[in-house]
């Protein structure tokens, strides 16, 4: 979703017009994390962040699922993700793209 100009992702709906709606996530920036995803309940899992070019986002599901996707390219209302991972075992926050 855009607002003042910036791209932000938020938690929970395809629409963001609608929010809050859908399953409750939690969204964190990769920042000093390197490959491993903060533990829950830490106040770094937030309901949106803005994202930039050539960063990295980790997304907490309901289900205890984590996903961590790449952030492209930021544009004027959007924004291109070049890959993610999505982690099938409950809990587990650990990865490692090659």
């Amino acid at each position: 979703m855009q607002a003042n100009s910036k791209i932000y992702i938020y938690s929970g709906n395809h629409n963001p017009s609608q929010y809050p709606g859908g399953h409750d996530t939690k969204l964190c920036m990769r920042g000093t994390h390197g490959y491993v995803a903060p533990e829950p309940g830490l106040l770094e899992w937030v309901d949106s962040v803005q994202v930039t070019d050539f960063n990295w986002v980790y997304v907490q599901m309901s289900n205890n699922h984590y996903v961590e996707f790449y952030v492209d390219s930021v544009f004027t209302n959007g924004a291109d993700l070049l890959s993610f991972e999505y982690q099938l075992i409950d809990y587990l926050r650990l990865f490692n793209v090659f």
